[in-house]
């Protein structure tokens, strides 16, 4: 080097220098100013600064470094040289190498092939090295036509170029290292061992199934690993140095950018891999897409540095929308299927009130008719027959009312909600004998006739599940609106039951409570334990039971 050179004469000459003395690492400057007689067109030269300290080794904080360095080695390396030498012999290869952050262009050869009618790349290689510090991107592509003459050649090739490049950065930096005899043995095994663990690391990010990308504080990338290539449809050459942004929808960014200060101040964040809220990318042709992902953050020197795992959602997100979807379908065809259902018992309810209903009648009529006739000449054991037919009439005609009024009371449609209920509590008390203590507070509501049914049959087989499952002796019945709520309760003081249903047991009749208050946007709870009762509880929005008035 020239007396009287100076090495900080460029802002970035003297930002390198000071990152190799504060870190006692090398570093590499790629924009210095060329000194000595390189020619007009030669190619850039490279210059890697190595600190040199006193003999006590590697001073702890970068202000002791400061004061202790007693020299500064320098090497510098002719870009031509050393890529030139590396495609010496495979001249149809094309080799760019970028620096830095954002990239900055250092060497560029064209690939020489006589035969120009087929020049379309097919083979591209792109691989990012770290020296001194700074990113050195080597791009690499060849021509169609010959890799299928020599495929496995010129891939091979072409890995040789990218590594005889790296190799000569690696032995300048160990000879000039091995002049340092003044240096201490355990900063150099030191440094080696963080070579070595930094050449783990970044085999484990181009290796991961997870897109990886780190950013530097001001949010500009410095690693884009090959499964976020594939992700977002971008080489690593166009990603590095580019602003994060570029991948992030325009309308998310502000949110993006207040996350990622407010993690940086408290390191604390809320999106931890599989349990957070779906974000979105931004590919390379504007295709937004679901992600998941985790941050987390390093300090480098001065700085920070955020890493960023994230994978595509889009097939997981496809699959649980289709499942919502069939979900939501399922349950529209239940609803219908209800509705069908409830309609054919009105249909048959009535059927049986009225036309069955009346025929019977009618007959009992007729043979009352014919037993009054026959009452004077008619055999007494003839008479007892007849009597025998009217009595069983009645009974067919008490049944056939007794089906209907299963299947739907006709007073549900006639009279309304509660006295339905009023008459469906006494019918039970009459056949189970269990008691109910009604508690009725509806006020002069008037329900629609499908908030009417579902409450109806809620009642129904809540007092059924009571008669078969509960050996209660009393039963409290809630029905009351407040806050603008609709609530039903049905509580007994029978066993109760386990929250764990036995193997096998299916409790159909709670599903279809659950899907009749889902039909009305209602929901349902249960309260129960062993040998303390059970108690069903389901909550509608007024409106929804609500007989809406008409507008005119």
């Amino acid at each position: 080097m020239p007396i009287g050179y100076d090495l900080a004469n460029a802002p970035a000459s003297r930002a390198a220098l000071l990152h190799a003395i504060d870190t006692g690492a090398s570093a590499l400057d790629a924009d210095a100013a060329p000194f000595g007689d390189i020619g007009a067109n030669a190619h850039p030269r490279l210059y890697v600064y190595f600190p040199v300290y006193s003999d006590a080794g590697l001073p702890a904080t970068p202000q002791a470094r400061r004061a202790g360095i007693r020299r500064l080695l320098v090497a510098a390396l002719d870009t031509g040289r050393v890529f030139d030498n590396a495609l010496a012999r495979q001249r149809r290869i094309d080799l760019q190498v970028f620096s830095g952050t954002p990239a900055t262009l250092l060497y560029s050869s064209t690939a020489a092939d006589d035969d120009l009618v087929e020049t379309a790349p097919v083979l591209r290689r792109t691989h990012t090295l770290r020296v001194g510090g700074v990113p050195i991107t080597l791009s690499y592509s060849t021509s169609g036509r010959y890799l299928r003459a020599e495929d496995k050649l010129t891939e091979t090739m072409v890995l040789i170029a990218g590594v005889a490049a790296a190799c000569l950065f690696g032995a300048i930096a160990f000879l000039i290292a091995r002049e340092r005899g003044g240096g201490s043995v355990a900063t150099s095994k030191a440094r080696s061992q963080s070579t070595l663990n930094e050449a783990r690391m970044m085999g484990i990010i181009r290796s991961s199934m997870e897109a990886i990308i780190t950013v530097d504080e001001r949010q500009n990338i410095v690693i884009f690993n090959p499964m976020a290539e594939r992700v977002f449809g971008c080489t690593a050459m166009e990603a590095v140095g580019a602003s994060l942004s570029r991948f992030i929808p325009e309308r998310f960014r502000a949110g993006h950018a207040r996350h990622v200060e407010q993690f940086g101040v408290t390191g604390v964040s809320d999106r931890q891999m599989g349990t957070q809220r779906v974000l979105f990318g931004l590919r390379s042709n504007g295709e937004e897409f679901p992600i998941e992902a985790s941050i987390s953050q390093i300090r480098d020197g001065d700085g920070k540095l955020y890493t960023v795992m994230l994978r595509d959602i889009t097939e997981r997100v496809k699959a649980e929308n289709a499942q919502r979807q069939s979900r939501e379908e399922l349950r529209e065809l239940s609803a219908n299927l209800q509705n069908v259902r409830e309609e054919e018992k009105t249909r048959i309810a009535r059927e049986l009130h009225d036309d069955l209903g009346q025929q019977l009648t009618a007959l009992k009529m007729d043979l009352s008719s014919v037993e009054q006739e026959l009452e004077t000449t008619a055999a007494p054991h003839t008479l007892q027959q007849l009597r025998g037919m009217r009595r069983l009439i009645d009974a067919t005609v008490a049944s056939a009312r007794r089906i209907a009024a299963d299947l739907r009371p006709v007073m549900l449609d006639d009279l309304g909600l509660i006295p339905a209920i009023e008459w469906l509590v006494n019918d039970f008390t009459n056949r189970y004998g269990i008691d109910v203590e009604r508690r009725i507070e509806v006020g002069d509501i008037s329900f629609s006739p499908s908030g009417a049914t579902t409450l109806f049959r809620i009642v129904q087989e809540a007092l059924t599940n009571v008669a078969r499952h509960a050996e209660a002796t009393l039963v409290t019945l809630t029905v009351r609106l407040e806050g603008g709520v609709c609530v039903l309760q049905v509580a007994d003081n029978g066993h109760g039951a386990s929250r764990s249903p036995t193997s096998g047991e299916k409790s159909f009749g709670l599903l279809g409570i659950r899907e009749r208050a889902h039909m009305l946007g209602g929901t349902v709870e249960i309260h129960t334990s062993n040998d303390k009762g059970f108690a069903l509880t389901v909550t509608f929005p007024e409106l929804a039971v609500q007989q809406q008035e008409m507008q005119t």
